[in-house]
């Protein structure tokens, strides 16, 4: 292994550059459990450049010292172990980041890295607070989560986010989303089987041509009938290969409720039922 293996090949005169080779150890002593990194971690940990870079900033001890000293720089003893001076400095960060959730490099990459330290040596971590202090549930009215189409509309926010792609639990947590990870997998069962129904094209039916109310219909005129003429629910709908219709509805039109009330309702002209039953399964008795 060479110089930088482990986070790949650097500039030339990048380890020389000291706000480099600082954000690159913090990083290093926070891979460590926030524990002090001995020459001998770093190398059995691929940290190899950053090893041999510790020659041009006084050595290892030297530059651990002087982290240590500035995780308490220009603050009074034992200011980082106080719960409430913590959050007050993760408050800075999130209005110094325009109120939105920071992740950990832009944390080291804006001045914030003592907070990192802190977090990690006293508290567990900052994802948990960040939690607390970013999105936290009782933000919402009471029940805001429990019902079925605030949360869809939470999810499709969070993929529209994405650019439309499927995100990711990390994804999710480090871009203010962590409260719909715990709601997903707390009320809803599992956020991986959510984001399955939703995102990939599992239906019959390809979910992006129900974006069309008609198809949707058409669709759902199938179910309907399937279902003996009852209005299907939710479950029934998913256990019976139907989900494109619920990720459909969430994802295109509002919502699953709103879409069955107005497709019950429109069934008072039950000529048009039948015209669209008989087109799709290709004509009556």
């Amino acid at each position: 292994m060479g110089v930088g293996d482990k986070m790949g090949r650097k500039p030339k005169g990048y380890w020389q550059n000291s706000d480099n080779y600082t954000r690159e150890m913090e990083n290093a002593i926070e891979v460590n459990g926030g524990e002090r990194p001995t020459q001998r971690w770093l190398r059995e940990n691929g940290y190899w450049g950053l090893s041999k870079a510790t020659r041009y900033h006084g050595g290892l001890t030297f530059t651990l010292n002087s982290l240590s000293e500035n995780l308490n720089s220009e603050r009074p003893k034992g200011f980082w172990k106080n719960k409430d001076n913590f959050h007050r400095e993760l408050k800075k960060a999130i209005e110094a980041n325009d109120g939105k959730r920071p992740g950990r490099k832009w944390l080291l990459e804006n001045g914030f890295s003592s907070l990192v330290t802190a977090a990690k040596r006293y508290y567990g971590g900052i994802t948990e607070h960040l939690d607390q202090l970013t999105n936290p549930l009782e933000q919402k009215p009471r029940g805001y989560w429990r019902d079925e189409e605030n949360f869809y509309r939470e999810l499709d926010g969070a993929i529209k986010k994405n650019d439309g792609n499927r995100p990711t639990e990390t994804w999710l947590n480090e871009n203010g989303y962590a409260t719909l990870v715990d709601v997903a997998n707390r009320v809803y069962g599992s956020l991986v089987e959510i984001l399955e129904r939703y995102t990939v094209e599992n239906g019959r039916i390809k979910n992006g041509k129900l974006k069309d109310k008609e198809n949707l219909w058409r669709e759902l005129g199938v179910a309907v009938e399937l279902n003996n003429g009852e209005r299907p629910t939710k479950g029934w709908l998913e256990n019976n290969g139907y989900s494109s219709i619920v990720s459909s509805s969430y994802r295109y039109h509002r919502g699953l409720t709103r879409v069955l009330d107005e497709y019950f309702s429109s069934q008072g002209d039950e000529d048009h039922l039948g015209s669209l039953l008989e087109e799709y399964v290709g004509g009556g008795e």
